[in-house]
């Protein structure tokens, strides 16, 4: 059993009590696996935040390479080893994992959170790039993003009429919300630095470990 790089951050999380070997919501988490493996079921988790990561990916990059006025491409290659297996979104002399913000608001309070450092953590132990990044990007949202909101829109003001002057203005909003043409680039990629250490790479041996245990008994 590999973990995927994007999981560690929910099999890292530290036990409420120090007798505990795993969190209640690695447990939780490695439930789902274990329902998902004996009956052939998995968990939806997919929703519109994801949704314009994955559709606005290239374009994220693109904005980085612009703004660091460096050229990046979208790596490829998968990576695996016996514990960890991902496809980090950038391979050069440093790992970089590239996350598309959904607005100005969640990208202005972006940081590093537990689960995507341990991702990071999880990419250079795979690839053996001792140095990663963490690259938020504010780019526009894809038309079909914005109809769907739009769409949610006309249900919440219980409006057919697309033509009526208030959901006019609340149309504009919306797109004003979701289209960031009028910032500057510098100001929509945001990057934190994240160093290698052998220690984090232990760690996540060690609580793998148990994990697997906790599953096959289960099983």
């Amino acid at each position: 059993m590999k973990f995927r790089c994007s999981q560690l951050g929910k099999i890292m999380t530290p036990p409420r009590a120090k007798k505990d070997l795993l969190s209640k919501t690695a447990t939780d988490y490695l439930d789902e696996i274990i329902i998902a493996h004996k009956y052939g079921r998995e968990k939806d988790i997919m929703n519109k935040y994801m949704q314009k990561g994955l559709m606005m990916e290239d374009a994220s990059i693109t904005l980085l390479s612009e703004v660091t006025e460096k050229f990046y491409g979208k790596n490829e290659q998968f990576y695996e080893n016996e514990y960890i297996q991902g496809t980090p979104d950038v391979v050069d002399d440093v790992v970089i994992d590239v996350k598309t913000s959904w607005d100005i608001f969640t990208f202005s309070s972006a940081e590093v959170t537990r689960p995507y450092y341990w991702q990071l953590v999880g990419y250079m132990w795979l690839t053996g790039i001792h140095k990663a990044k963490l690259a938020y990007c504010l780019v526009n949202a894809p038309e079909e993003l914005i109809t769907d909101e739009l769409r949610r829109l006309s249900w919440k003001m219980m409006m057919i009429d697309t033509q009526h002057p208030l959901y006019i203005e609340a149309e504009e909003k919306v797109r004003h919300n979701m289209v960031f043409d009028d910032i500057p680039a510098k100001e929509r990629v945001k990057v934190f630095d994240v160093e290698f250490d052998v220690e984090d790479v232990e760690q996540l041996k060690e609580k793998i470990d148990i994990c697997r245990e906790y599953v096959l008994e289960r099983i």
